[in-house]
């Protein structure tokens, strides 16, 4: 079942992502699961109308003259600009990513640079049709560990982590969020893979089986790393997530 499930990603697009997969993984996660996971993208990404329902709903979701991205029919590479063009890129990103996790519909799941382009009033985002529905237990979770987090409420952020059965990793969570909703990171993909392989082997050496969502999320958390390594500046994620969820940092 494994190899079969390798081999269906190494023959997509997003091969280059599994370099980034730890082993661990598919120790806790239903390989079943997954593998439902997956056939189901498949046939939404070779299928029309997945995709076009899901751009409907995201080109009312950005339509906000305020907002810095819109999702657009038209893209192609985008080049590196100024540290500050890529600070206002990145911030939007993250902003982005919070918005899709926090999403009720159907989601984009692809972040990665080569689906934006630069316009001149926007940054247009053309994401490949890889598209998924998480399920509300886990968006929920999600949540909650993002608001107590950022919002600084340490008991929300604990009943997330209990809903997805990872009070064990909360330190590790902490490590990988970082020090304080102001702090700034520097993305960069190794400290992705070995982040999260921290918090599989956690899950293995304490019996537990993760919500197959997290394939998901990996794909996009991928997608968001890839992306704002490449832009290579510091970016603050609690001021993102603020901005997504239309909040002001205290």
């Amino acid at each position: 079942m494994l190899k079969l499930l390798l081999k269906t990603l190494r023959s997509s697009d997003w091969s280059e992502a599994l370099d980034f997969i730890s082993p661990a993984f598919f120790e806790v996660v239903p390989l079943m699961a997954i593998a439902r996971l997956v056939a189901t993208m498949s046939r939404n990404f070779a299928r029309r109308e997945p995709a076009l329902e899901t751009h409907r709903q995201w080109q009312l979701q950005l339509a906000s003259p305020d907002l810095f991205i819109k999702v657009s029919p038209n893209s192609g590479p985008i080049s590196r600009g100024s540290d500050q063009e890529n600070t206002d890129r990145g911030q939007a990103l993250l902003s982005l990513y919070f918005k899709i996790i926090h999403h009720e519909g159907s989601c984009f799941l692809d972040l990665r640079s080569r689906s934006f382009a630069l316009a001149s009033d926007c940054w247009q985002w053309q994401p490949a049709a890889w598209i998924h529905t998480w399920d509300p237990i886990f968006r929920l979770a999600m949540a909650d560990i993002y608001a107590g987090y950022y919002g600084q409420d340490p008991v929300r952020f604990e009943q997330g982590l209990k809903a997805l059965q990872l009070e064990h990793a909360r330190a590790l969570f902490m490590e990988q969020f970082g020090d304080g909703s102001s702090e700034t990171l520097v993305f960069d993909l190794h400290r992705f893979k070995t982040s999260f392989h921290k918090i599989f082997i956690s899950c293995r050496d304490h019996g537990t089986q993760l919500h197959p969502d997290f394939f998901a999320l990996g794909m996009l958390l991928f997608s968001l790393y890839e992306h704002a390594a490449a832009l290579g500046v510091p970016l603050s994620p609690g001021r993102a997530y603020q901005e997504a969820m239309g909040e002001t940092l205290l």
